[in-house]
């Protein structure tokens, strides 16, 4: 059998998001299953390390939004038989079975809270993904299976039709390091004290970041000698983050460009990871940080209870007082 794979994300080379999901997923594939054929398809030919002989890439023209037709042109021209789209976009002009990955219904579910801050495009491009592309695929993947509830709650899905596929840390990079890695990453970032770490994908409200930073004043008025480390691309709460932090004089450092594996050391040196999202789809630097070593403060809301299976501090995520004293602990 031909499997047909939209490699789209891995056009960008960034390690986040889908890029890291398909980098990950492809290369286990490959070796877990040698009975069938699996073709990446993309509009420019991509790099992926750790392919088997089964793999083989395909790249066309983008046709406008390749997700939509460039993708269905190398599908139907290399015959093959399921479609596997690794983000909420169906494909047109395709007959055979297709596959979707959904990560989370972020866009939909919290649309009211941070309208603010979330795209109106993106949360209409995730409700015609409700209407069309999750009822016509023939499976659906949901990373946790608090997403999967929230499929059937919110998109009436038949529960049968979605499979539960956790997600997983890299272990090229997450594990525990050396106290010489540790150092030298210390040492570069300029963290003379003990710290606790907050990762985000971007610095905006949905992860809850200025409850971190009003979490973390409370440590530094406490008299702790920790100072917090932010990680994350800049974003919409960028400027208010800034705001406080010089407000109140804290010791606090965002990094915005920094490597996976800096990341990875960070954590494995850090006190705790400090997690607390409003909402997550799974929460992967949650087992990335276990991974490497660093104890975990998260949410009790949505999937991060699941993700965290019992070895984390949970908070109310809407209590600053709550974050204060796992911090504490």
């Amino acid at each position: 059998m031909k499997i047909g794979i939209n490699a789209q994300g891995l056009i960008s080379g960034a390690p986040c998001g889908i890029n890291t999901y398909l980098r990950n997923l492809i290369p286990a594939l490959s070796k877990l299953d040698h009975a069938n054929d699996f073709l990446l398809f993309s509009s420019d030919r991509i790099h992926l390390e750790g392919l088997e002989e089964n793999v083989t890439q395909k790249s066309g023209r983008k046709w406008g939004s390749f997700s939509l037709i460039g993708f269905s042109r190398l599908f139907n021209e290399n015959e093959c038989d399921v479609a596997f789209i690794p983000k909420e976009t169906l494909p047109l002009f395709i007959k055979k079975p297709v596959v979707i990955t959904v990560y989370d219904l972020f866009f939909i579910k919290m649309y009211r809270k941070f309208k603010n801050q979330i795209k109106l495009s993106a949360k209409i491009h995730y409700e015609l993904a409700r209407l069309t592309a999750f009822k016509k695929a023939t499976k659906l993947c949901a990373i946790s299976t608090s997403c999967k509830e929230d499929l059937v709650e919110i998109c009436d899905i038949d529960p049968q039709k979605i499979e539960v596929t956790p997600l997983s840390f890299d272990p090229q990079y997450f594990f525990p390091r050396s106290e010489e890695e540790i150092g030298t990453i210390r040492k570069k970032y300029s963290i003379t004290q003990p710290y606790f770490l907050n990762i985000s994908s971007i610095f905006w409200d949905p992860k809850n970041v200025m409850g971190v930073l009003k979490a973390f004043r409370l440590i530094q008025e406490a008299g702790f000698p920790h100072e917090l480390i932010m990680v994350g691309k800049i974003g919409p709460s960028y400027s208010k983050m800034q705001e406080y932090i010089e407000r109140y004089n804290l010791k606090v450092k965002c990094l915005i460009s920094i490597t996976v594996e800096e990341i990875a050391i960070l954590l494995s040196g850090a006190q705790a990871l400090v997690y607390p999202s409003f909402h997550e789809g799974f929460g992967l630097p949650i087992v990335e940080a276990m991974a490497a070593g660093c104890p975990v403060i998260t949410s009790n809301v949505s999937a991060m209870p699941e993700t965290a299976g019992g070895a984390a501090l949970l908070v109310d995520p809407y209590q600053c007082e709550d974050l204060f004293e796992a911090m504490k602990k």
